[in-house]
C-alpha cells in the first residue's frame, strides 16, 4: 500500500513537471500573432479501492452456485411413430412398435423438453445409458428457449 510520504512525493514531482514542460502552448504559430496560449494543467488521478471488490462482485461463482442443486428432467427420444387408435389398442406383450429412426441413428437427449444434446444408446450392467456424442450449439439452445417462450405466451 502506498504511505502518505509517497503521494506527497508523488503530488510534488507531478507538479513540477506540471509547471515545467507540459504547461507550454499546445500549439504556436508564428505567422498569427493573436493566437492564445493554450496550457493544460495536470491533476493527480484518484482511483477506487481494490479492497471493496468483494462487495461489489460478489464472490466468484457465487450465482452459479445456486443453481447446481436445481433438477431437471432429462429425457432421451429413441424416436417416434403415429398410430390410429385401433392399432393401439390391439397392442399386446410382444408387439414390435417401428419408430422413424435406423438402428445406430443418434437419439436426442432433452433437458426440461429442450434439445440440448445427440448421443448413442449404451448398455451398463442391466440398464441403457445414454453416451453423449454431440452437444447443440448455445444459439440453436437459445431458439429453441425462445421459440417456445413465444409460443406460451400466445
Amino acid at each position: 500500500m502506498f504511505e502518505d510520504d509517497d503521494i506527497k512525493d508523488f503530488d510534488e514531482e507531478l507538479e513540477a513537471h506540471a509547471n515545467s514542460e507540459f504547461s507550454k502552448p499546445l500549439f504556436t504559430d508564428a505567422e498569427d500573432e493573436e493566437v492564445e496560449e493554450k496550457t493544460v494543467t495536470v491533476q493527480p488521478v484518484q482511483f477506487a479501492s481494490f479492497e471493496d471488490m468483494d462487495q461489489i462482485q460478489g464472490p466468484p461463482n457465487q450465482n452459479l452456485n445456486i443453481l447446481l442443486d436445481v433438477k431437471l428432467q432429462l429425457t432421451v427420444e429413441l424416436g417416434k411413430t403415429e398410430l390410429p387408435i385401433k392399432k393401439v389398442l390391439e397392442l399386446t406383450k410382444g408387439s414390435i412398435v417401428t419408430l422413424n429412426k435406423a438402428a445406430g441413428e443418434p437419439v436426442e437427449l432433452y433437458a426440461n423438453g429442450k434439445l440440448i444434446a445427440y448421443g448413442e444408446v449404451v448398455v451398463i450392467e442391466d440398464n441403457f445409458g445414454l453416451r453423449i456424442t454431440h452437444i447443440t450449439d448455445p444459439a440453436r439452445r437459445l431458439n429453441t428457449i425462445s421459440s417456445n417462450s413465444n409460443k406460451d405466451a400466445e
